[in-house]
Order: C-alpha cells, then sequence, then structure tokens
C-alpha cells in the first residue's frame, strides 16, 4: 500500500496557515452560495490532483514531492517577508517560482487547457472529416490501430465527428506537463518586474481565494469580456497575497523589491481585487470580513451582468 496521502493541495497547508485566526479559515462558496468555517487541511485539495499516472493506472507522486519541497523553501522565505528583511536574488527567485506554479497549479487551469485543447482538436476534426477522403484515410489509420475490430464503420465514424455533438478531455498528465514546462518562464518574467510587498497594519488582513493570482487591468481600461488583461500589459497590476499580513504587488518591468505599508482603502481595494478573480472560493481569517467582500463582489457583478468565478478562459 502506498504511503503518500490520497489528498493532494493546490492551495499548500502551508500559504492557508497563513491566513487563518485560531487555526481556522472562513470559506465563501460561489457554486453553493455558503459562508463555512473550515481548516487549511480540509481546503483546496482534490485526490490525487498532482500524481502522474501510466496507462495501468499507477500513480507516480514525484510532482507532488517537488511542489512540497518548493512550499517548504518558500516558507522559510515568508519568514522573512513577515519581518520585513531584505530578500536575496535566491528569495526572489524562491518565491517567482511559487507565484508562477499558484497560477498553473489549479483546477482552473486544467479547465481552461482542457476547454481550450478540446475545441481545438473538434476542430481539426470537423475540418479533417469534412474532405471525405482525407477523413477515410485518418479513419482506416485510427482503425488499424485499435485493432481493426472497432465496430463502427466510417460513415459513422464521420457522421458523428461531424455533428460536433462530443467532448474531448485532456488528460490530467497533461497539464500537469505544462505546468512544469510553463512554471520557470514565468518566474522569469515575474523577476523583472518591480516589486512592492505591501503590509497590511495589526488589526486588518488580506484575504486569499483558490486562484490566488490575479491581474488588476490599467486604471484606463474599462472592464470588457472581450479584451483581457495580461501579464505583459503595461500599468496592469500583479496581485498575489502572501498571508494575512503580506501582498506580493508586481507592475511594470524594473528592479525595484520593496516594503510598504498599506492603508484601510488600500487592503480593501487590493482584497477586492483579490476576490474578483475568485474561480470559486473565497478565503479569509474572519467571518465578517469574508461576507461584507462578498457582497460588494456580488453587488459589482450584477451591475456589469458578469459572472462571477469560473473558468477565465471562453472557447466560442
Amino acid at each position: 500500500m502506498s504511503n503518500h496521502p490520497k489528498r493532494h493541495h493546490y492551495l499548500p497547508k502551508s500559504y492557508l496557515k497563513r491566513f487563518t485566526r485560531e487555526k481556522a479559515l472562513w470559506i465563501y462558496d460561489i457554486e453553493t452560495k455558503q459562508l463555512r468555517p473550515q481548516t487549511p487541511h480540509d481546503t483546496g485539495a482534490i485526490g490525487y490532483f498532482n500524481a502522474l499516472e501510466d496507462r495501468d493506472g499507477n500513480r507516480s507522486f514525484v510532482i507532488e514531492e517537488a511542489l512540497s519541497e518548493i512550499e517548504g523553501v518558500t516558507a522559510q522565505v515568508m519568514l522573512k517577508i513577515e519581518t520585513r528583511e531584505k530578500l536575496s536574488d535566491e528569495d526572489r527567485h524562491t518565491l517567482a517560482h511559487f507565484v508562477s506554479l499558484q497560477m498553473l497549479r489549479g483546477p482552473d487551469f486544467h479547465e481552461d487547457m482542457n476547454k481550450m485543447n478540446g475545441a481545438l482538436m473538434c476542430r481539426f476534426n470537423e475540418h479533417m472529416f469534412a474532405d471525405r477522403e482525407m477523413g477515410e484515410r485518418l479513419w482506416k489509420k485510427a482503425d488499424k490501430e485499435l485493432g481493426g475490430n472497432s465496430g463502427v464503420s466510417f460513415d459513422e465514424a464521420r457522421e458523428f465527428i461531424l455533428s460536433g455533438e462530443y467532448t474531448i478531455k485532456t488528460h490530467r498528465n497533461r497539464t500537469l506537463e505544462l505546468m512544469l514546462e510553463l512554471a520557470p518562464d514565468f518566474a522569469n518574467i515575474f523577476l523583472r518586474l518591480d516589486w512592492m510587498i505591501i503590509c497590511a497594519p495589526a488589526n486588518k488582513a488580506f484575504v486569499t481565494c483558490d486562484r490566488p493570482f490575479s491581474i488588476v487591468p490599467p486604471r484606463d481600461k474599462k472592464p470588457s469580456p472581450f479584451h483581457g488583461v495580461g501579464i505583459a500589459t503595461k500599468g496592469a497590476w500583479k496581485l498575489m497575497p502572501l498571508s494575512m499580513s503580506r501582498c506580493l504587488v508586481m507592475a511594470d518591468p524594473g528592479t525595484v523589491c520593496a516594503y510598504s505599508d498599506c492603508d484601510m482603502s488600500g487592503i480593501r481595494q487590493t482584497n477586492l481585487n483579490i476576490c474578483h478573480g475568485t474561480n470559486r472560493f473565497v478565503i479569509g481569517c474572519e467571518r465578517e470580513l469574508v461576507n461584507s467582500l462578498v457582497a460588494e463582489i456580488q453587488q459589482v457583478h450584477v451591475e456589469r451582468g458578469m459572472k462571477w468565478g469560473g473558468s477565465r478562459l471562453v472557447v466560442g
């Protein structure tokens, strides 16, 4: 029997503990519209989510182990951040890599890639099978690889594919591979940006969510469902709450890495920006704090006629 636990966190427990008071979190669930207390152990976890699988269903936990190591090193950097110590180049590299992984390791990234790959493959199939001769060659090749006993004729396969009434799912192995491929590239981008670690006073707190990395559009850019804002957008702020008392803000290219005190209005706006990027769960240390943020966010989304939460990617 494997000694590896089934529960794999996409939000590390060590990270979530930095948002607790009396060892508890307050979670708002967008889908169920419930606000409830919860422990870090039971938050942001999916069974075997970081495990690779071979064709026989055997699991490898090498990625889960590597993520745990990165979380441990990041926890040491966080001790420096809490005491406002100057970060070394190595510290910044560690934190940049941790932030890039938090962009990519959640279920939202898997869902987005699943939608994108599925849409692309469906359109590719429809294009290939629209040409009867080309489609027949492809089907004969596929049928041969299946041993020649699929039991489905080419005409039946072609009718099914051209109907478009099917979905293609991306195996979790592939999105784990993408996470590992993309994380170093994003980390290198982050290291080229100005950093400001904003600090909350003792009586205030930052929140986080199940999609903690978020991008705040430039102030002169009006929100639109048709025009996105990316990491390289000039004037966009990249936010990553690090704890109840610290939040990393990355701006345009530069070499600044400094600490700054944040006033009450700044903390409120930062928390609202974090909540806007939520996939499903808003996470905070106090019931009243989470409740008030959720109420304000819901009102904003109703006024804009936009859905709150869910996948970032729209494939039409």
